[in-house]
């Protein structure tokens, strides 16, 4: 399941990486591994999942950024109309001069 915005995926995120840190955590308790040995699995895999939760975010928030974008886009049309009535703002432009029959002819 993708989340709806890129605060929601960030937390989800969060969530993960904590709890795929738990399993270590109690191994390490359990089998009573020694300091700087856990220290070092511990950061280790904090360092890997942090990262690659920062990218899966930032993606997140890159596609509501794009969406946020294209659904402006749609809502306005030319000249700030509707995406509905643009084909005949199109029509209505019938003056070369004008910027919208400009755009049109290239």
């Amino acid at each position: 399941m993708i989340p709806n915005t890129w605060r929601r995926s960030a937390t989800m995120l969060a969530v993960l990486v904590a709890v795929t840190l738990i399993p270590d955590i109690v191994s390490v308790i359990r089998y009573d591994v020694a300091g700087g040995s856990a220290a070092a699995i511990l950061s280790t895999k904090l360092i890997f999942t942090t990262f690659v939760a920062l990218m899966i975010a930032y993606g997140s928030y890159r596609i509501e950024v794009s969406e946020s974008a294209a659904r402006a886009a749609t809502q306005l049309g030319q000249h700030g109309s509707t995406r509905s009535s643009a084909p005949a703002a199109w029509e209505r432009c019938t003056r070369p001069s004008i910027s919208c029959c400009a755009v049109r002819a290239r």
